[in-house]
Order: C-alpha cells, then structure tokens, then sequence
C-alpha cells in the first residue's frame, strides 16, 4: 500500500487507508487531540500510548482514515524547520497523485 499525504483538510475527504500528515498538535484533551496545520484543523481519537508529543509539537501522523476522529497509529515529533520539507513532500505527492 502506497504511503498516502494530506493536510488538515483534504484528510477528512479520505474514507479509508493511511496517510501521512504533518502538523502542530493544538489540544491533547481525555477524549481527542486536536491538529493543525496551514489547510486548517482536524481532530484525532488520541495519540499513541507511548508517544512523548505535547502541545505546540509539530508531528508527523500516520493516521487511519475512514474512522471520525481519525485515529492516529504513529508520530514522529519534528522540529518546525523541518515545515518546509513537509509542505514540499505533499507538493511533490499531489502533483504525482494528479498526474496519474
């Protein structure tokens, strides 16, 4: 299965697979944490038992779609230098998914 990319927005058209996002985590609250990125904001069910991510972190998520919240299975904490590659990699993703 290809890895997918998306945003906060166009992750909530998905309505199934895995994909990758990067943003900020906005609120880490009992029962979903809130995400957010240039396209807008999304909520997922929770974070990984082991992650060590808190609010203000910028993530990767590898996220399950087709389930409301979304459900996140991983992150990877990144520094927010590393925006500009994200926001290159869906770039690149996009043009590619279109171009098909």
């Amino acid at each position: 299965m290809p890895l997918l990319r998306d945003d906060c927005e166009s992750v909530q058209s998905r309505t199934r697979g895995c994909t990758c996002i990067c943003a900020k985590i906005v609120n880490i609250g009992s029962s979903a944490v809130l995400i957010e990125d240039d396209a807008g904001k999304c909520e997922l069910q929770s974070l990984p038992s082991e992650s060590a991510a808190e609010v203000g972190d910028h993530c990767y998520f590898y996220v399950e779609c087709g389930v409301s919240p979304l459900q996140c299975r991983r992150l990877t904490v990144v520094p927010p230098e590393m925006l500009p590659v994200a926001r290159f990699q869906l770039e690149q993703f996009r043009r590619g998914a279109f171009a098909s």
